[in-house]
């Protein structure tokens, strides 16, 4: 981990700047930017209800009862078969993905309106699973952009961060139905309510202990993964969804072995637990190539942003939002590796520019 964010670092600051950043523009006028918002909302949509049963635009479908959303959610998914239909929506929602990031960060401090129907399949799909990842993902795409565009002040943290922290405590809570067991899942991490934060509130053990199983999983995951053997991803290894629709659909990669695969063989189902990022990574670049993965994106991270600083480039913008998410997940399993969504972006955004500037280098030579 420490020779990771060292080869990231050593990316941004010795070879950031030289990194030819061509930063495309979106021309998108406002009529076919709606008619995009729209069609995003209707495609997440139907995803929700074929996933869950549940309509978005039904207000007698949103509840409270977390606990009882999160268990029926994972019940339906798992029996949900939507077919051509569901191909279909995942494909034209993936392809558009990039677009709706591009025109939220454009509209960011303009449109309030354009934020508001974009942020609400963020939100209402989390309502509808009972998790957390799209409201995350949502704060993460807020914050970073307010940040950037200098919008971000002590009363912004002061309001998000104790809402964001009240939502993880409420929800974590009802997924026990109220009753906490003596310990998690893993057997592991166990609550201490006689403890220094246990004594002064239980909701602050529980936070504590939950915040950390989530940060930590992970990288206990990644202890167990050296000495395990996987087999080489053929470069999609480190995009699960991408993998997972090629074996699905089409019968490819279907018998590929990765590092999920052989934890899951020692009794760590990385279904329900976190595995971080690194040995997702590894799946196509090996333990000794994901320190010169992460100098890549160094690089990519520091072109973006003098990019950002320069011209105040959109698509800059994105860029920084998508190596920022890769960072706050690496200790769990990072955007890419569950969804497809998020993979394209991180194709347009990320990749990319890394391969528009080998193009453009090798041209001038």
């Amino acid at each position: 981990m420490l020779t990771c964010v060292a080869f990231f670092n050593f990316g941004a600051h010795l070879f950031g700047r030289r990194l030819a950043f061509s930063s495309p523009v979106f021309k998108l006028n406002n009529g076919l930017q709606y008619f995009l918002i729209v069609l995003f909302i209707i495609l997440s949509a139907e995803q929700v209800r074929i996933l869950s049963g549940k309509l978005i635009f039904n207000p007698f479908d949103y509840s409270l009862e977390f606990g009882n959303i999160y268990e029926d959610f994972y019940k339906k998914s798992a029996e949900a078969d939507g077919g051509i239909l569901a191909f279909l929506i995942t494909i034209v929602k993936m392809a558009i993905f990039p677009l709706i990031l591009y025109i939220f960060c454009e509209s960011l401090g303009k449109d309030w309106k354009k934020l508001a129907l974009i942020g609400f399949p963020f939100a209402a799909s989390s309502m509808m699973r009972g998790t957390d990842k799209e409201l995350m993902d949502l704060a993460i795409l807020v914050f970073v952009a307010m940040f950037y565009k200098g919008m971000i002040n002590r009363r912004t943290v002061a309001l998000m961060l104790p809402l964001f922290l009240f939502l993880f405590l409420v929800r974590r809570v009802d997924r026990y139905g109220g009753y906490l067991p003596p310990c998690l899942a893993d057997r592991i991490t166990c609550f201490d309510f006689q403890g220094t934060l246990g004594s002064i509130s239980p909701s602050l053990e529980i936070l504590y202990v939950f915040i950390t199983s989530y940060i930590t999983q992970g990288y206990y995951a990644l202890g167990l993964t050296f000495g395990l053997d996987a087999d080489w991803g053929m470069g999609v290894g480190h995009l699960p969804p991408v993998k997972s629709i090629l074996c699905s659909n089409f019968d490819l990669g279907c018998t590929v072995r990765d590092y999920q695969y052989a934890l899951d063989g020692i009794g760590w189902d990385p279904l329900a637990q976190w595995t971080s990022v690194y040995p997702i990574l590894a799946n196509d670049f090996t333990f000794f190539g994901v320190p010169f993965f992460f100098l890549v994106i160094g690089i990519v991270f520091k072109a973006a942003e003098a990019e950002w600083i320069k011209a105040r480039s959109i698509y800059s913008l994105c860029t920084l939002i998508i190596i920022t998410q890769f960072f706050i997940f690496s200790s769990a399993n990072m955007q890419i590796a569950i969804s497809v969504d998020w993979v394209v972006a991180t194709v347009v955004f990320l990749y990319v520019p890394i391969i528009r500037s080998v193009l453009f280098a090798a041209v001038r030579r």
